[in-house]
């Protein structure tokens, strides 16, 4: 009877589990459609910076940074998580860092699994942020981390700025990517120079192109950190999917496990209460008649 109960009490504890892993599961996946779109629907912003770039582009001589001498400080950023429960996201995204040459410092780790996990494998990380749960949260925490950029810039340690991250791939798991974010592409902003003003007005500006110009790309480096920060949501909720995916499909398979040994042993019982009863019966029928109470005279 204990070993009924405790299969009882196990495929009870396995439907609460299933319960909450499939949970998880649905809200990962709501949470990384919601993030997917957030980074997708930045195009008609960038559109709209980009135009407004090629206003203050027009008749100026871009930098050229081929010409540097010294190899330059490269700053990093590398958004992560405060959460688990998303399989090796944390992991794969540490040894992408570590492979990476050379390694950026100063170095900021968004979220403190993260900071833990380069800790962990050696990287030294010289900043930490929070890491970003909400859609509500991603603007100021962008504006947070080019505030910390900003002092970086004026304390003279960063004068080129990587951002690594994992990005969601289409029906699999994430992969890790580096993305630099300053200096500016020369040949990106090359191509916004050149292109023609489709408006059908000409384009006219109050402000000098000296004043306008630092304003676009501050707000170039707002949008591309944004999107960078929303792939990197995107991507948790997917890699959290596919654990919380492989996760219910274990639970599946250990709850039908312990649903074939509580039918084996209630199959076990059932033959055991028939072999009782067949041996009774059998017992009766090898037992001498009883005797015959005699008649009264």
């Amino acid at each position: 009877m204990s070993g009924d109960q405790d299969l009882k009490r196990r495929l009870h504890g396995l439907k609460e589990l299933g319960s909450l892993v499939r949970s998880l599961k649905l809200l990962s996946a709501a949470s990384m459609h919601r993030f997917e779109r957030a980074a997708a629907g930045l195009g008609e912003s960038v559109e709209i910076l980009e135009r407004g770039l090629s206003l203050a582009l027009q008749d100026r001589a871009l930098p050229d940074w081929s010409q540097e001498t010294e190899e330059p400080l490269t700053a990093g950023i590398v958004l992560g998580s405060d959460h688990g429960l998303c399989g090796a996201y944390h992991e794969s995204l540490t040894d992408f860092v570590r492979r990476t040459d050379p390694v950026p410092v100063p170095l900021l780790a968004v979220g403190s699994r993260l900071a833990s996990a380069l800790c962990e494998a050696g990287v030294q990380v010289d900043a930490e942020r929070p890491g970003i749960t909400t859609l509500q949260a991603l603007a100021p925490a962008v504006q947070d981390l080019l505030s910390r950029m900003e002092e970086w810039s004026r304390v003279g340690v960063l004068q080129r700025l990587v951002v690594i991250h994992q990005r969601p791939a289409p029906g699999g798991p994430p992969h890790p990517v580096r993305l630099r974010l300053l200096p500016v592409d020369p040949e990106w902003l090359r191509d916004v120079s050149r292109r023609p003003w489709t408006g059908s007005t000409l384009p006219w500006c109050p402000q000098p192109a000296a004043r306008l110009l630092p304003g676009l790309l501050r707000q170039h480096l707002f949008l591309t950190l944004y999107r960078a920060c929303a792939e990197a949501l995107a991507a948790e909720n997917a890699a959290r999917f596919h654990a919380m995916q492989a996760a219910e499909r274990n639970l599946d398979e250990k709850f039908r496990e312990w649903t074939r040994r509580e039918q084996r042993l209630r199959q076990e019982r059932v033959t055991e209460g028939v072999l009782e009863v067949l041996g009774g019966f059998e017992a009766c029928q090898d037992a001498p008649p009883p005797p015959r109470p005699h008649p009264e005279a």
